[in-house]
C-alpha cells in the first residue's frame, strides 16, 4: 500500500508539473483576448532607439522603439512589451537573447552569427546609412574602402564594442579595426585625441550624439555612404511562436498604413540626410 501510495503521489506532481508549462499555451489558444507578455530592454548608446528624457538616472524613456512598442501593442492589444523603461548596455542584447533574459530586441541588424540564432520579423522596421567620422583637422579624402586599406595602419577605424558593426567590417577583409570602447561620445574622445583615424557609426541619430558630445567643432562626417543596414525586431530562439506570429503581424500593419515612416522621420533630424551625402564610388 505504502508503494501505490507513493506511486500515485509522483503521478499527480507530475501532472502538476505539465499542467503548470502547459497552462499559458492553452491560455493563448483558449482566450483570443490573453495578453502576451514580450521581455525587452532600452539599449543604452543607440540615440534615436532610445534616449533619455533627461539627465536623471530615473528619467523616463523615449525614442523611435519606445514609439514601435506602443504602436504595436495598439496594432494588437494581445501584445505587451516589458522591460523598454530599463537600460541595458547594448553590447549585451545578443548574449541576454540567447539565454532567454530577453524575449526580442527592437531595431537589431543581421549579421551571420546573428542569423544562425535569432528570428528576425520581416519587414524591418527602418534603415539607415553608415558614415565614417573624421577629426576636423584631418583633411583626409575617402571614396570607398579601398582607400581606406591603402592608409594601412593610418586608416584604423574605431567602432563600438560589441555591436555588429565588428563582424560586417570584417567582412570587407584588410581594414584596421579597434573595437574595444563603447559609447559615441567615449569612441569620439578617442578619434580627437587621435587613437583612430575614423569613427564608422550609422548616420541616423549621429549629428545629435555629435552635439550632446560637444565636438561639433572637432569631428566632420564624411559624406560617402559605404554600408546601409535595415533593422529588425529579433527573437531570441525560447520566444513564444505565439509572441512573433501576433508582432510580426502587427509589423505589416505598420509598414502598410505608413506609420513606421512617420516615426523615422519623427525621430531624424534634417541634418541626419547631410547634402552632399553619396554612395561609394565602385
Amino acid at each position: 500500500m505504502p508503494n501505490q501510495i507513493g506511486q500515485c503521489y509522483s503521478f499527480i506532481i507530475a501532472a502538476l508539473r505539465l499542467a503548470w508549462r502547459i497552462l499559458p499555451v492553452v491560455s493563448l489558444v483558449g482566450n483570443a483576448n490573453a495578453q502576451t507578455s514580450i521581455h525587452t530592454a532600452a539599449q543604452a548608446d543607440t540615440t534615436p532607439k532610445y534616449i533619455a528624457r533627461s539627465n536623471s538616472p530615473s528619467a523616463p524613456i523615449d525614442g523611435l522603439c519606445i514609439d514601435i512598442d506602443r504602436a504595436l501593442e495598439r496594432i494588437d492589444s494581445n501584445l505587451h512589451f516589458v522591460g523598454d523603461q530599463s537600460w541595458m548596455p547594448a553590447s549585451r542584447v545578443d548574449a541576454e537573447l540567447n539565454a532567454g533574459d530577453l524575449d526580442v530586441a527592437c531595431g537589431i541588424s543581421k549579421t551571420p552569427e546573428r542569423q544562425k540564432t535569432f528570428y528576425f520579423a520581416e519587414p524591418p522596421l527602418f534603415s539607415t546609412e553608415y558614415v565614417l567620422v573624421a577629426r576636423n583637422d584631418d583633411q583626409v579624402n575617402i571614396r570607398n574602402w579601398d582607400d581606406v586599406r591603402a592608409l594601412g595602419d593610418r586608416g584604423v577605424i574605431l567602432t563600438d564594442h560589441g555591436f555588429g558593426l565588428v563582424s560586417r567590417l570584417a567582412l570587407q577583409g584588410g581594414l584596421r579595426i579597434d573595437d574595444g570602447t563603447t559609447g559615441v561620445k567615449s569612441n569620439l574622445l578617442k578619434l580627437r585625441a587621435g587613437r583612430g583615424r575614423f569613427y564608422y557609426h550609422r548616420l541616423l541619430g549621429l549629428v545629435d550624439d555629435i552635439k550632446h558630445a560637444d565636438m561639433l567643432a572637432d569631428v566632420r562626417i564624411l559624406p560617402v555612404v559605404l554600408d546601409r543596414q535595415a533593422f529588425y525586431m529579433v527573437f531570441g530562439p525560447h520566444a513564444p511562436k505565439e509572441a512573433i506570429v501576433r508582432t510580426q503581424q502587427a509589423i505589416a500593419e505598420l509598414a502598410r498604413n505608413g506609420e513606421l515612416t512617420k516615426m523615422l522621420q519623427k525621430w531624424s533630424t534634417p541634418a541626419d540626410k547631410l547634402q552632399g551625402l553619396h554612395n561609394p564610388q565602385p
